[in-house]
C-alpha cells in the first residue's frame, strides 16, 4: 500500500507544480480555445493571411510579410505590393486543375505565393497538382508538425511534385511559432497586438505538443519508467 501512495505523491506534486505554473502565468486562459476555434482550419487560415496583409489591421504594413518571407526563404517576391486572398478560387474542379486555395498573395509583378493550410484535415485527390498548375512557384505546404503531402495529392498519371522543387513544407510547430515570436518581438510596444499574438502562439504550442500540459506528461512518464517498482506499480 506504501508503493501505492508514494507514487500518487510523486504523481500529485507534478500535478501541482504545472497547475501553479498555469495560474501564474495564465496560460490556461486562451481566447482561441474560450471561443471554440482552435481546431478549425479556416479560422486559422483568416488570422494568418491578415497577420501576412501589409493593408491588415495590425498597423504594421509589409513587416511580418517580410519576416514570413525570411523564414520560409523566398526571396522572389515585392511584399510591399502584396494583396492577399483566403479561399481563392481558381475555377471549377477537375483532376489536375481548379480548386480554392487556402491563402494566396500575389503581388504587382504577377508573381505568386499559395499557402496550403492543413490542421487536421487530410489532402484531397492531386490537390497540390492543381494548385501548381494554377501558380507554378512558391506553394508552400503547411501543416502543424511538417508532414509531407499524401501521394494522392502530388502523383497523377505523368505528373509529380517534388518536395524542395516544386513546393516547399513548412510547420507550425517551428516556422509559424518563430515568425510569430519574431512578429510579436516587433510588436512590444503595442499591448493589444502583442497580447493577441501571445495567445495565437500559445494556441499553437498547444497543438503542436509544447505547451506546458505535453511538458507534465513527459514528466509523468518519466517518473513511471524510472525504475521497474513504478512501472509494476501503475501496472497493478
Amino acid at each position: 500500500m506504501e508503493e501505492y501512495q508514494q507514487l500518487i505523491n510523486s504523481l500529485s506534486l507534478i500535478i501541482k507544480k504545472y497547475d501553479e505554473m498555469d495560474r501564474i502565468n495564465g496560460s490556461k486562459f486562451n481566447i482561441f480555445q474560450v471561443l471554440n476555434i482552435a481546431e478549425d482550419e479556416l479560422k486559422h487560415s483568416l488570422f494568418l493571411a491578415e497577420l501576412l496583409n501589409p493593408k491588415g489591421r495590425h498597423g504594421q504594413g509589409s513587416l511580418f510579410l517580410k519576416l514570413f518571407m525570411e523564414k520560409v526563404e523566398i526571396t522572389d517576391f515585392d511584399t510591399e505590393s502584396s494583396t492577399v486572398e483566403t479561399e481563392k478560387f481558381i475555377g471549377p474542379l477537375t483532376e489536375t486543375k481548379g480548386g480554392q486555395i487556402d491563402i494566396f498573395l500575389k503581388d504587382k509583378d504577377r508573381k505568386t505565393i499559395v499557402i496550403e493550410n492543413k490542421i487536421y484535415a487530410g489532402d484531397q485527390p492531386q490537390q497540390l497538382i492543381r494548385y501548381y498548375n494554377f501558380a507554378s512557384h512558391n506553394v508552400l505546404y503547411l501543416t502543424l508538425t511538417g508532414d509531407s503531402p499524401s501521394e494522392k495529392s502530388i502523383k497523377h498519371k505523368s505528373i509529380h511534385l517534388k518536395e524542395g522543387e516544386d513546393f516547399k513544407v513548412i510547420s507550425y510547430q517551428s516556422h509559424i511559432v518563430e515568425w510569430l515570436e519574431l512578429c510579436r518581438k516587433e510588436s512590444v510596444n503595442f499591448p493589444l497586438l502583442r497580447e493577441g499574438l501571445l495567445h495565437y502562439i500559445n494556441l499553437i504550442k498547444y497543438l503542436t505538443g509544447q505547451s506546458t500540459n505535453q511538458k507534465m506528461e513527459e514528466e509523468i512518464i518519466n517518473l513511471a519508467i524510472q525504475n521497474t517498482k513504478n512501472l509494476s506499480t501503475i501496472k497493478k
